[in-house]
């Protein structure tokens, strides 16, 4: 449901051109999808560059992470709003996610790059693209973070509470 599939084929392509590139995968996977992975013809060429982290709650632990990435990738097949585009913003990560469910009511292509779902062409073409436009990179992650600073969950109850008082008054 996430797009693992398709982001071990972008690793597999992008490889030719990044050779140091290196996939972390968080969150958790079955062992019976974990053995699917395995078997993918792909698997050989890429092993060495996907580390599986496991489920990292939120924290200092999982910043480290964002931190210490290029890109966050979410090539989700469905979605409401994932926490993890706000937990990006916070460190200036650029996003590359999917356009489905009610991430576009929240985020605009002027904060991240959208993909289509289940196509790892897209996910290549999209790190591609930030990587070979620093400016378009860099607009999106600043836009990214004012929108969340904007809309924190302090600032978004502020604000509630602001229009609560004026229809009291």
């Amino acid at each position: 449901e996430k797009g693992i599939i398709e982001l071990l084929e972008a690793i597999f392509f992008l490889k030719k051109d990044i050779k140091n590139i290196e996939l972390l995968i968080v969150g958790s996977v079955s062992d019976k999808f974990m053995d699917h992975i395995k078997d993918l013809k792909i698997w050989e060429h890429i092993n060495q560059n996907v580390k599986f982290l496991g489920f990292i709650k939120f924290g200092l632990p999982l910043i480290d992470v964002f931190k210490n990435s290029d890109f966050m990738v979410l090539p989700t097949y469905s979605e409401g709003f994932p926490h993890v585009i706000w937990e990006s913003a916070v460190v200036s990560l650029p996003v590359i996610v999917s356009d489905v469910g009610g991430i576009k009511g929240l985020v605009n292509d002027k904060e991240v790059k959208f993909i289509s779902p289940y196509s790892s062409l897209d996910i290549v073409n999209a790190v591609k693209f930030l990587i070979n436009n620093e400016d378009e990179r860099l607009m999106r992650t600043k836009n990214l973070k004012e929108k969340f600073i904007n809309y924190s969950l302090e600032k978004s109850s502020l604000l509630m509470y602001e229009e609560i008082n004026k229809k009291i008054k």
